[in-house]
């Protein structure tokens, strides 16, 4: 299985669209893989994750055929990771020659939100839509994907997902928190080759909440290998990511060059726009 990582950072981008802190003019400064967009990835070429307002962006930088996608995980219906104006782009009047529907697949805000947007100015979109159930799993093309809970936005039932193709399993673990003990035992039943985790509060200390920070992805790492979960094999990786949790307790700001070599000395990598994984 390949995983691309489209985009890497939290809703506002880093640098942030309108910031002016240290961390984002050093980005801006430095470039390359400091700078971060919306929250995406791409299982196989064929399977995308999430909908953000960066898709276009994403489709002409990583030279993603968007139109031959046909099946959408959405992990929550926040702004960064769920942008459904730009779908009616995908009607008839905009987009010609398409040989398939879309259908995205997410929890029931997703699918309210969708049918309320296709009898309104998405009539017409060639886009079709299905509410996944927590923890059942759903055959989505050649994947077995699994919804569990995420511990994010107390208004909306989001989801991380568990995805395999029978001979690898992977982890997508984003926007979350440190999960509810009912998901670390649901987890407790499978051997993952990928973990993905949100680190957006990154080199903060540890902040509970709707997301994690690395310190947070450590001790999610020990667990899992201590348990069986994960690996010598397993890839942790770290991913999305805001320029909020770039400053340490100490007032440090850490860029992607020291942060990722940090990160790798403890078993993790740290993502970036365009990474592309095998495995």
């Amino acid at each position: 299985m390949k995983i691309q990582y489209l985009g890497t950072a939290a809703a506002e981008g880093w640098p942030g669209l309108f910031c002016r802190c240290e961390a984002c003019r050093r980005a801006g400064e430095l470039g390359g893989r400091n700078l971060r967009t919306r929250s995406q990835a791409l299982i196989d070429d064929h399977l995308l994750i999430d909908f953000p307002c960066d898709t276009y962006a994403h489709m002409l930088r990583n030279g993603v055929d968007i139109p031959h996608i046909r099946s959408c995980l959405i992990t929550h219906c926040h702004e960064d990771h769920f942008y459904p104006t730009d779908l009616q782009n995908r009607s008839e009047v905009y987009a010609q020659g398409l040989d398939d529907r879309m259908t995205l697949y997410g929890n029931d805000r997703m699918a309210e939100t969708l049918r309320d947007f296709a009898a309104g100015p998405g009539a017409g979109m060639q886009v079709d839509y299905q509410e996944l159930p927590v923890y059942r799993p759903a055959k989505i093309e050649e994947y077995e994907v699994i919804p569990l809970p995420a511990r994010h936005n107390p208004a909306e039932r989001c989801y991380n997902y568990i995805i395999s193709d029978g001979k690898s399993t992977i982890l997508y673990a984003h926007d979350t928190g440190m999960p509810r003990e009912e998901v670390w035992q649901f987890l407790s039943g499978f051997a993952f080759d990928l973990v993905s985790l949100d680190c957006t509060g990154l080199m903060l200390s540890t902040r509970g909440g709707g997301h994690m920070c690395f310190e947070e992805n450590l001790i999610m790492r020990e667990r899992m290998l201590r348990e069986g979960m994960a690996g010598a094999h397993t890839v942790f990786v770290a991913n999305h990511f805001s320029h909020n949790g770039a400053k340490d307790p100490q007032g440090r700001i850490w860029m992607y060059e020291e942060t990722s070599s940090r990160m790798k000395e403890q078993g993790f990598l740290m993502s970036w726009d365009g990474l592309t994984l095998e495995i």
